[in-house]
């Protein structure tokens, strides 16, 4: 977010930028109408079909996506009097400003944000974003993912002055859930080989079957026979 903004506690204009459109949300807006419009981009993110890369499900593969959003996104305050959260679409065609729309281009921590959720819901990675007060900050003021490996936080803060895995210095923090993964994007659905346990309870059920098939057969032959 803007920094000027976080210390001048001024209610700015809130937009939203989402298929090359900028479209205003609310004139007057705080912060916590700024992060409700972060969650409300999170739960459209399955509408979007973003690809920045190949990740692995790993450690690795999110520090990976960590680099790519880092090195490849330009972080840019939003045009004065305005904060837009931007879908990650936007944020990744305008992402310099060699590239991107000139007045729009770059992002800040709350379109950073929704980017790398986008990601990890590819992978399958579940997530939250976390907002944070730092010293010399009024309120909640920055806004970071962090994905949920094997039980645990990674934290995936992209922007300038920060680490992978590294959470910064604050004084409050307020965690907001991610949009629960249904399933793993890109997953194939072919079938998992059977045990070997499954196998022989078949086997075992197909000759009990086969068995009782034979008395049956055999009951009706000696029936006719007796005839």
């Amino acid at each position: 977010m803007d920094r000027s903004y976080n210390i001048s506690r001024k209610p700015q204009a809130l937009y939203v930028a989402d298929n090359d459109k900028v479209t205003l949300v609310k004139e007057k807006a705080y912060v916590e109408d700024i992060l409700d419009q972060v969650m409300a981009v999170d739960r459209q993110l399955d509408q979007q079909s973003l690809s920045i890369g190949q990740f692995d499900a790993s450690y690795d593969g999110l520090r990976d996506l960590y680099n790519t959003v880092k090195q490849n996104v330009e972080y840019r305050n939003d045009p004065n009097g305005m904060e837009i959260v931007k879908a990650p679409g936007f944020a990744w065609k305008n992402r310099t400003c060699d590239i991107g729309n000139k007045v729009y281009c770059g992002s800040d921590c709350k379109s950073f944000a929704p980017l790398v959720s986008s990601q990890l819901r590819r992978m399958g990675i579940p997530y939250r974003y976390d907002a944070v007060q730092r010293a010399g900050e009024p309120s909640y003021r920055h806004v970071y993912p962090v994905a949920v490996l094997d039980g645990r936080d990674v934290i995936m803060d992209a922007v300038p002055g920060t680490q992978f895995d590294v959470e910064g210095p604050y004084i409050k923090k307020r965690s907001y859930a991610g949009t629960p993964i249904a399933e793993k994007v890109g997953l194939s659905n072919k079938s998992v080989p059977a045990s070997n346990t499954s196998v022989a309870v078949k086997v075992i059920g197909g000759l009990i079957l086969a068995w009782f098939v034979y008395s049956i057969v055999q009951s009706i032959r000696n029936n006719r026979s007796v005839a």
